[in-house]
């Protein structure tokens, strides 16, 4: 995970689709699994807890993570939109760290940090804001992480062209073939 980086450079474009990777991760698992262990959790506790039984409890965790989903897309789209110049700002500052895992934690931090201001702003929000957080921020570690494994698909397809010359670069591939 300490490779040196395939793309030194930043661009808005690498921004957008870093959070649009992000978005996508946070609303197909993280968000809807720290909704569920958030229940979970939250109905163990004496002072939040009901007196239903377990699998009633699960049953409301996995329905509030799809109503968590739900009423959270727009939000969220719209706190990405925000985020943006942050995450520009933040690959500039990166690109001359090699550490990928440097990368993913600055990249994770910053969208916990983003995910959590409403909390910092209106403190009655914090239970909402201490499942979205996490979730954020998982959610943009775990797009970090797949930008540098499409960033190393790309470097090695385009590698393995160069060293096969141009006549193999131009004929089918035969694994599309078959």
């Amino acid at each position: 995970m300490n490779r040196a980086l395939p793309v030194p450079t930043w661009s808005w474009r690498a921004s957008v689709r870093l959070e649009v990777r992000a978005l996508g991760w946070m609303f197909g698992a993280t968000l809807p699994a720290a909704t569920v262990v958030g229940v979970l959790v939250g109905s163990a506790v004496p002072d939040f807890g009901t007196d239903d039984t377990w699998g009633s409890t699960a049953v409301g965790a996995v329905g509030s993570a799809v109503y968590m989903d739900f009423w959270s897309l727009v939000p969220a789209v719209v706190a990405a939109a925000i985020a943006l110049p942050f995450t520009m700002v933040l690959g500039m500052l990166m690109r001359p760290v090699r550490r990928r895992g440097l990368h993913v934690l600055g990249t994770a931090v910053l969208a916990a940090a983003l995910a959590a201001v409403p909390a910092a702003v209106w403190p009655p929000t914090w239970p909402l804001f201490a499942v979205v957080a996490p979730a954020a921020g998982s959610a943009g570690a775990l797009a970090r992480i797949g930008g540098f494994r499409r960033a190393d698909r790309a470097a090695s397809a385009s590698a393995s062209a160069s060293r096969s010359g141009p006549a193999a670069a131009a004929a089918p591939d035969a694994r599309l073939s078959s």
